[in-house]
């Protein structure tokens, strides 16, 4: 295992850096100004900080954190009805809208990891949508995805 950790990281590290190299030959602009070379360069570093940091831990070994990272621990039942949970706002966005949408998110996201009751998991949700409806519709004055069903009912 510490062999093929030491190989992927390896390899993942010749990816960053080969890409690193390619997006520095655009330009890469300021952060104020980016270039078309600005974010392939530094998801490039990223890449490649992250693959030397793989190896780092695996040269030092990581028993612990390797048992605890099983493929069968990462896919429990929370974690898969989160994942079908955002899987299905995806996929309902255009029909259910951006508030109604992520309304019934948070509520399921919030009944699987709170504990609270749940007119707390209610008022958490509706003020979560409401503020960030506030942010981008009244402040900064973008369009959110709209309700289809909302719209075929009003005519």
């Amino acid at each position: 295992m510490k062999a093929d950790n030491l190989l992927s990281s390896g390899l993942w590290l010749t990816v960053g850096l080969v890409a690193a190299a390619f997006a520095w030959r655009l330009d890469l602009g300021a952060v104020s100004q980016p270039g078309p070379g600005f974010f392939p360069f530094w998801s490039a570093v990223m890449l490649s900080s992250l693959a030397t940091i793989l190896a780092l831990l695996n040269l030092n070994g990581f028993r612990e954190w390797e048992q605890r990272s099983r493929l069968t621990d990462m896919f429990n039942g929370p974690r898969v009805v989160c994942l079908l949970a955002v899987a299905a706002y995806i996929a309902t966005l255009p029909l259910l809208g951006f508030a109604s949408g992520s309304f019934l998110l948070l509520l399921v996201l919030t009944g699987i990891v709170g504990q609270s009751a749940w007119h707390s998991r209610l008022l958490f949700s509706l003020a979560s949508v409401s503020l960030f409806w506030a942010i981008f519709e009244l402040f900064l004055r973008l369009d959110l995805p709209a309700s289809q069903l909302l719209k075929s009912f009003r005519g």
